[in-house]
């Protein structure tokens, strides 16, 4: 439990999932645009382009409530 707490280890956790995240919206776009490529449905590419949207959202709003309580 100690390990789990240690600054070290939560500062190496929240670095992996910022890489994580951003692997993520880049790999929703590239779905995005192979779906546009083979011409998938409508609805497919829309929520491709929605997780990105997403994620994006999501991004600005915790940068902008951490920036506050920091």
């Amino acid at each position: 439990d100690i390990i789990w707490r240690d600054e070290r280890n939560v500062l190496i956790r929240n670095k992996a999932r910022a890489m994580a995240g951003e692997i993520m919206k880049w790999g929703f776009m590239v779905i995005a645009y192979l779906l546009i490529l083979i011409d998938a449905p409508l609805w497919m590419t829309l929520i491709s382009v929605g997780a990105f949207m997403a994620y994006y959202l999501l991004t600005l709003f915790f940068t902008n409530k951490y920036n506050n309580e920091m």
